[in-house]
């Protein structure tokens, strides 16, 4: 994997308005630091790996689906 050239762009609370009309007009990369925090998979891991993967297979539709692994770096 290639380092950056630049420093990538680190926000926090970001809120939708500042993330369309801010944000994306700039087409450059950001992290939106704690984006993902109320998200119901990643409280769950929070807890513990146990309950992350609890939480998981309650999803399971038992429905087989297609994977492709490919090696890091393609």
């Amino acid at each position: 994997m290639s380092t950056p050239s630049r420093p990538i762009a680190r926000l926090r609370n970001v809120d939708r308005r500042t993330f369309h009309d801010e944000i994306v007009p700039r087409g450059e990369p950001v992290v939106l630091e704690g984006a993902a925090g109320e998200w119901r998979a990643v409280k769950a891991g929070r807890e513990s790996p146990e309950a992350a993967c609890a939480y998981l297979a309650a999803l399971d539709s038992g429905v087989e689906a297609d994977a492709v692994l490919v090696p890091a770096g393609l």
